[in-house]
């Protein structure tokens, strides 16, 4: 057994190693890994892909299938709450629906809801909440967290997305991840898959900063492939593929993203970075 991340192709010459046919882990696994592959690459024995966790690119899934064509991707959602794994993208839809985490386990139901609490219809951004057996009872011995996320209408995610007509749900991020910066809305999972896409980008983070005149506004973290890419360059790269509002207004390149062990990067770690630059 081995701790911690191993990225890029060190990670598929350790699964070829040690003749595993799957493997399961966070979305910054998958992205470290093709990414910056060149050429499709083909580990023997090696069958399937589960990605969960954080959310997971549409550029990285399509650039999955052509750089690792052996490999069946299975895309994931799921919540410690609802037992793990709630949402799954079957590798024969992943395709067609880039972008989505897949239908609920059966007996499971996943619906937006406005902040009062009304269902909106398909396609509508809300907050997604769960109902079904899955559902925890209670957070041991915390009966005010457990009053604040379970109610009438089952588990209150925290998680902001929508569904379409054929049940299929897509998560846009966390409550913190959606932010307004002088009056429109920003995604910082939008910025950061619009990093990724960009060649010379291994891996980034966003997070919101406040900000005294507009509200919020999205910092981005940054690994180069090339050191010698400039921020100023990156952003260049930027401006046609974001609206003017999403552009970063400050982008750092750093050597890591500081992660947890899943593989979500901590933001506390981030602001630090911030304030000591």
């Amino acid at each position: 057994a081995e701790a911690g991340f191993f990225f890029g192709e060190q990670l598929l010459d350790r699964l070829a190693e040690r003749g595993c046919t799957g493997f399961g882990g966070a979305p910054a696994h998958l992205v470290r890994v093709v990414e910056p592959l060149r050429e499709p690459r083909r580990v023997p024995g090696l069958r399937f892909w589960v990605s969960s966790g954080d959310h997971l690119p549409e550029h990285t899934i399509r650039r999955t299938a052509d750089m690792l064509p052996d490999v069946s991707l299975f895309n994931m959602y799921g919540l410690t709450e609802v037992s793990g794994r709630l949402c799954i993208l079957p590798p024969n839809q992943i395709r067609r629906r880039a972008g989505s985490v897949g239908r609920p386990l059966p007996d499971m139901r996943v619906v937006a809801r406005d902040e009062l609490g009304r269902l909106v219809p398909p396609g509508a951004t809300g907050e997604l909440y769960v109902d079904g057996p899955l559902v925890m009872r209670e957070y041991l011995d915390d009966p005010q967290a457990t009053a604040a996320v379970l109610g009438p209408h089952g588990f209150r995610t925290g998680d902001f997305g929508h569904t379409d007509d054929d049940g299929y749900v897509w998560v846009a991020g966390r409550r913190d991840d959606i932010f307004k910066r002088g009056g429109e809305k920003v995604s910082t999972v939008q910025v950061q898959q619009v990093l990724l896409a960009i060649p010379d980008v291994l891996d980034c983070a966003v997070v919101a900063v406040p900000d005294d005149v507009l509200g919020h506004v999205p910092v981005a973290f940054v690994v180069a492939a090339d050191e010698t890419l400039s921020p100023r360059a990156l952003l260049k790269q930027l401006r046609p593929l974001l609206p003017a509002a999403s552009l970063p207004s400050r982008i750092m390149t750093v050597d890591a993203i500081p992660r947890t062990g899943s593989g979500k990067a901590v933001r506390q770690a981030l602001f630090d970075l911030l304030g000591e630059s």
